[in-house]
């Protein structure tokens, strides 16, 4: 960034990778175009369309200078982005699907935070844009901030795969929402344009090994990058009748870096329930049509190193983590005994679950709050204190998975 004027702006690469995307290519593009940054490198890698989009392609050289266009035959999207790495020499990269587009401010913000906190990867929220109009956000399960050090290896790595919920991500793989380093970033895309060359999940083996080389990451909640929906995508994604193939050759790929890593065991965990995880989402998918609901499988660790054994606790809240946390106490005997509370405790009776309702004044050691939302707990910690509750006893944490 400029420093009194004189300091050049960083370069940024802004990659993006295009096969048969005519329909959307131009306002994907624009909206590069149209950064409040403008210090860009855009080059648009052309992967053997059968479209017009290499037509496309080139007739928006001529809207913009900063505008590189490149050919080749079709080989999926980490060979375009390693034809893309090698065309450049800028210092960060950032990607976008050809059918998507950007908010103006993203490559600032994204800049402007990897410079202040002096980090390897600033990742940020993705908006879900459905054919309707309507729009989801989403953001990685993380609290906004730095992460570098032993809370970057204990928090980040030991997560990054599964958050503890199975079988959620802790760090979504998307590449677009993202910016990187290229000198960390390029290692990790050859290694698996030469070792991993299936169509399938092909973020997901560029980030996670970007991770393991880089030391800080930088989460931020905030949505810049419009990722659109499709009709029955999902389903055509699971019905591939070489999903289980695919899908052994991303584990094959992926054990053989998480097995040189330090941290192997974890990881390894961690690719476990991610695996899993693809073929409960497509098991999940077809059963849906049959049924009238689908169980949840997730599970939220107790916090057991905030709370002593043989402890006496209140357990509040009888939502989906605290009926994972009671059913943890319950099969280790962790605790000398458990009180369970809830605001709506006659809902859960109806259920037949041992809930009270709230009443503090009670003789326990400590009070754990099972609720996932930070926000929520927080309220509900200052109700407690309010009604009587020593605050030191009043447990909360961000529900990961810290222990396997």
């Amino acid at each position: 960034m400029r420093k009194n004027g004189e300091e050049k702006e960083a370069l940024i690469a802004v990659i993006v990778p295009v096969y048969n995307a005519e329909q959307y290519l131009s306002t994907c593009v624009k909206s590069i175009m149209q950064q409040t940054y403008k210090n860009l490198e855009i080059i648009l890698i052309d992967d053997g369309s059968t479209d017009s989009s290499y037509y496309i392609c080139t007739q928006m050289l001529e809207l913009d200078s900063r505008i590189k266009v490149l050919h080749k035959e079709n080989g999926g999207p980490i060979s375009a982005k390693k034809l893309g790495l090698e065309s450049t020499e800028a210092e960060y990269i950032m990607f976008v699907d050809a059918d998507d587009w950007i908010k103006p401010q993203m490559c600032e913000r994204l800049i402007m935070t990897i410079q202040e906190h002096d980090v390897d990867l600033v990742t940020s929220g993705i908006i879900r844009y459905f054919e309707n109009d309507t729009c989801l956000y989403e953001y990685d399960n993380f609290e906004q901030g730095k992460y570098v050090g032993r809370y970057y290896r204990e928090c980040i790595i030991s997560h990054m795969l599964c958050d503890g919920v199975f079988p959620r991500r802790g760090i979504d793989a998307s590449l677009a929402i993202k910016l990187f380093k290229r000198e960390i970033l390029y290692p990790v895309i050859k290694m698996a344009s030469e070792n991993y060359r299936y169509l399938f999940a092909e973020d997901t083996a560029v980030l996670y090994p970007y991770l393991l080389r880089a030391e800080s990451i930088f989460v931020m909640k905030e949505c810049f990058y419009y990722h659109r929906q499709y009709e029955n995508k999902q389903k055509k994604y699971y019905e591939d009748p070489n999903f289980d193939h695919k899908v052994e050759e991303l584990y094959s790929y992926l054990k053989s870096v998480f097995e040189k890593s330090e941290a192997s065991t974890i990881l390894m965990k961690q690719l476990d329930y991610f695996v899993c995880g693809l073929f409960w989402e497509r098991n999940e998918l077809h059963a849906k049509p049959l049924v009238q609901e689908v169980p949840k499988v997730q599970q939220y660790l107790f916090p057991f190193h905030r709370v002593k054994p043989d402890s006496k606790i209140l357990l509040y809240g009888a939502g989906t983590v605290g009926k994972s946390f009671y059913a943890q106490l319950v099969k280790t005997r962790y605790c000398a005994s458990v009180l369970w509370q809830d605001k709506q405790y006659e809902r859960y009776r109806n259920e037949r679950i041992p809930v009270d309702g709230v009443c503090v004044g009670v003789d326990i050691d400590a009070c754990v709050i099972a609720v996932q939302d930070g926000e929520l707990a927080s309220q509900i910690k200052q109700e407690l204190v309010d009604q009587g509750m020593e605050e030191r006893k009043i447990v909360w944490e961000p529900p990961l998975l810290h222990m396997w």
